[in-house]
């Protein structure tokens, strides 16, 4: 009787586990009205993308998000990078555009900074809004027929846009 007591609660206990490991990034990952926007993001980044890029669509990645205090204004403001490939975003302030370095590198470089609703607004109708646990996000898709060229000069280069929110590190001097 023993054994078969041991052997029971065993396999109750490892059911358990993996009901409670498939489960967890919705339960810690969900987004609550009580947190301020960096724990939001900090709970995207944390639970839900890991979650969501092993069930996306080989086609669609997953984008990470950050916070930032703007020096100028003391306001927290939100930003993701998109390589224009389409790409699930949580709710942001600005986004980074980055194009790749040349044709065969992963490596990408920063043209510009635009805000999310503006950019929305030059691609049209290919990008809706969709709630996923509490977080309100946009699958952004560069559409055939978009003039490349009048977006990237809405952008703010990144210099200026650091440089105006206090993102830029003074130069450290060393001392001997």
């Amino acid at each position: 009787m023993t054994a078969m007591f041991w052997w029971l609660a065993g396999a109750v206990t490892l059911v358990f586990i993996l009901i409670l490991r498939r489960i967890w990034p919705y339960m810690n990952g969900r987004a609550r009205s009580r947190d301020d926007r960096s724990q939001t993001l900090n709970r995207w980044n944390t639970y839900m993308v890991p979650m969501l890029r092993t069930y996306m669509t080989e086609g669609l990645s997953v984008g990470l998000a950050g916070s930032f205090k703007s020096v100028d204004d003391k306001t927290e403001y939100t930003s993701a990078t998109w390589s224009l490939q389409p790409t699930l975003f949580p709710e942001v302030d600005y986004i980074a555009l980055a194009l790749p370095v040349d044709e065969e590198s992963s490596q990408f470089e920063i043209v510009g900074f635009i805000e999310a609703e503006s950019l929305r607004e030059k691609l049209g109708q290919t990008i809706e809004p969709q709630m996923i646990f509490g977080h309100q996000t946009w699958v952004y898709v560069w559409p055939d027929g978009i003039d490349y060229e009048a977006i990237i000069e809405s952008c703010i280069a990144a210099d200026e846009f650091k440089k105006t929110h206090g993102l830029v590190q003074p130069q450290s001097m060393e001392t001997s």
